[in-house]
């Protein structure tokens, strides 16, 4: 996983954005977005987490500027149903995209699938992904963790979706991050702890890598807190 990962990620693992004053609020905004879009359509989180992915790949090379984001979000969503064999028809995901994003989505469903085209080729046609769910349960299984730890993680790693960590660490090394932070936040109802924390002694791992994923999520989190929607159109007029 890691080798095929590695091949086929390399080139976004630089994000470039002109806007990166006000990014994060920016992508707080659009990956809320898609998150209320998934759950609304009641599709599994990995549809989510696709979409999310090629969202960030395609402004890793564009800006807000340049594309309206929401346009792209909706495309990306659309394609991530049909990489994730969760096929939805491309006037539902229009019509729910409406009604989670209101007026501002004026686009009908012959400008999604014209985008669509135009969306796989600034992504280079590489739509198949790895997510860090499956090593996260294995993980978890083989520690026999308990279930405050298993979803506290499972949480983690959604938040995470929300940075750019997708498109800089390979999903093993973002499950142990997500593992290790459960850990410490649950480690009092945790009964076997010291084999746990073995465990991670053992790993062959970069462990900084682990430390920049965690630190990612805590400034995710620190920013999160004076977030609100209504800052938006205010940002969004700045930077056009």
């Amino acid at each position: 996983m890691q080798s095929f990962w590695e091949s086929t990620q390399h080139q976004w693992k630089t994000p470039i954005r002109k806007q990166q004053e006000y990014d994060t609020k920016l992508n707080l905004y659009y990956t809320s977005l898609l998150f209320k879009l998934g759950k609304k359509m009641s599709l599994r989180q990995q549809v989510i987490a696709s979409s999310l992915v090629y969202f960030k790949r395609f402004f890793s090379r564009n800006t807000f500027t340049e594309v309206d984001p929401l346009l792209v979000l909706v495309t990306c969503f659309y394609v991530a149903c049909k990489m994730e064999e969760c096929p939805q028809h491309i006037k539902a995901c229009c019509n729910e995209a409406k009604a989670v994003i209101g007026s501002q989505f004026t686009y009908a469903a012959s400008d999604v699938a014209e985008f669509e085209f135009y969306l796989l080729e600034e992504l280079d046609f590489c739509t198949i992904l790895f997510h860090p769910y499956k090593p996260y349960l294995k993980y978890c299984q083989f520690l026999q963790v308990n279930t405050a730890v298993l979803q506290t993680g499972w949480y983690i790693i959604n938040d995470i979706y929300r940075t750019d960590a997708c498109l800089l660490y390979p999903p093993y090394i973002i499950a142990i991050a997500a593992l290790y932070l459960s850990v410490n936040i649950n480690e009092k109802e945790i009964h076997n702890l010291p084999e746990i924390k073995e465990f991670f002694k053992t790993l062959n791992i970069d462990f900084v890598q682990v430390v920049e994923i965690i630190q990612m999520v805590f400034n995710l989190y620190a920013e999160w807190k004076d977030f609100s929607p209504e800052q938006i159109p205010a940002i969004l007029s700045k930077i056009r």
